[in-house]
């Protein structure tokens, strides 16, 4: 079974305060005020949007172990007795 296929998630930007940046809209306490930012000093940081949720986490695992980009499947590479550690992010 293939991964599903999705659209492609709104990419993040970090943008670099200048003199014609207009105020910029902070949450503060309950609510919400409007601040200037020292330029040149300053980024803002939009983060990319969040990716969709897989509705088969284990057959993605699964499809992903038997075919991982640019290796052979996980199980041939493999003998008995070797350790194994799989770190993602």
């Amino acid at each position: 079974m293939a991964v599903e296929h999705r659209k492609a998630p709104r990419p993040g930007l970090v943008m670099d305060v200048d003199r014609s940046t207009p105020p910029i809209l902070f949450h503060h306490g309950e609510g919400f005020r409007l601040e200037r930012l020292p330029p040149g000093r300053s980024r803002i940081i939009y983060p990319a949007e969040p990716l969709a949720g897989l509705s088969d986490p284990e057959e993605a695992i699964r499809d992903a172990l038997l075919n991982p980009l640019d290796s052979d499947p996980l199980p041939s590479l493999l003998r008995p007795g070797m350790k194994l550690t799989i770190a993602f992010d």
